[in-house]
């Protein structure tokens, strides 16, 4: 592939979406195009903004990602709704599933040559926790499936029905990711809440993956041969409580001690409903959030390592980076952050 191609990007002033964009230009990639909302922040691109070829508009739009799509060799579709609240269900679905069949459609239409498609682990089967979890693991209805699991899986039969009618498309399947970017946004809220101060910690475990790290894949996944896959992106499965405590003391906050269980698990997630009600934000935690944080699941990353001899990031640097990045932020009273090379 090479370096000329027309690259489309959704999701681009996301925290997985930016960092792909950085990695694509630091490989040497020219023809950046990407969609922005008109209200969309574009912090985390400031030093590329102006060599990036947006396109305003909504992946809900038909008639703007006809001409958004026109002429694209490639499409890295990394767009989404990510929440655990209720409320949100039918935005998810409108934009994970809906937008992601436009984004199929339109490929399809313009022969677009491939799609690399940005999901995520909740959209692989779990049904009994400590078993790990592989490419292969058949999705099946469980009271573990949040809905936004169930958006994710259903964007993927998009996808792969896109494959079915022509479209050369790979999926990626990134744990929780841990990055720099917006601090209130999805898995980063989690060191604004331990920066203000919290004595709990969740009792599971789950899958981790550096933003780096997932972009790389994208990056060369993008470039190779490979085609019709899906690969998990996971650098380790750790258990949360060791994840939110080795938070807590990278960035010098008060390390959790008490883990959520019993009567103050039953409780949590209706207190902070109840909280909600009066400061009129979403609630941090929810029932879903609950349920989600307190089983051990853990995820199989050999294939993507075996494949495309990929190697992650240690753990502990990317913690150290992540929490380098947040204490950069604060001390300059910027509510994102990013990695400085």
């Amino acid at each position: 592939m090479t370096k000329d191609v027309k690259i489309f990007i959704t999701g681009a002033t996301g925290l997985l979406g930016s960092e792909i964009v950085l990695h694509l230009f630091k490989e040497g990639y020219k023809n950046i195009f990407a969609s922005r909302r008109s209200n969309s922040r574009v912090d985390l691109l400031s030093k590329h903004k102006d060599q990036i070829k947006w396109k305003e508009g909504e992946i809900n739009d038909v008639s703007f990602l006809e001409d958004a799509l026109e002429d694209m060799d490639v499409v890295i579709h990394a767009a989404a709704v990510v929440s655990l609240h209720p409320k949100m269900k039918e935005l998810m679905t409108k934009v994970n599933v809906e937008g992601t069949a436009n984004i199929v459609n339109l490929c399809l239409h313009h022969k677009v040559n491939r799609l690399i498609f940005v999901s995520s682990i909740a959209s692989l089967g779990r049904d009994k926790p400590g078993i790990a979890i592989t490419e292969k693991t058949p999705w099946q209805r469980s009271k573990y499936n949040s809905h936004y699991a169930i958006t994710k899986y259903l964007s993927e039969l998009e996808v792969w029905r896109g494959q079915a009618e022509g479209l050369s498309t790979a999926i990626v399947n990134p744990a929780l990711v841990l990055g720099a970017g917006i601090w209130a946004n999805s898995s980063l809220a989690m060191f604004e809440t331990l920066h203000k101060g919290v004595s709990f910690y969740p009792s599971g475990s789950n899958g981790v993956v550096d933003s780096r790290d997932v972009a790389s894949f994208v990056v060369q996944l993008m470039a190779s041969t490979i085609e019709n896959e899906r690969f998990i992106l996971c650098s380790d499965n750790v258990k949360l409580k060791k994840l939110v405590q080795d938070v807590a003391k990278g960035i010098n906050a008060k390390v959790p001690h008490r883990e959520l269980k019993g009567i103050l698990k039953f409780l949590s997630w209706r207190v902070e409903y109840i909280r909600s009600m009066f400061s009129k934000r979403l609630p941090l935690i929810t029932k879903e959030t609950v349920v989600n944080t307190s089983q051990d699941w853990t995820y199989d990353s050999s294939k993507s390592k075996s494949v495309l001899d990929f190697k992650y990031r240690n753990y502990d640097a990317t913690i150290q980076d992540c929490c380098q990045a947040f204490l950069r932020s604060v001390k300059e009273g910027k509510d994102y952050g990013s990695f400085e090379d």
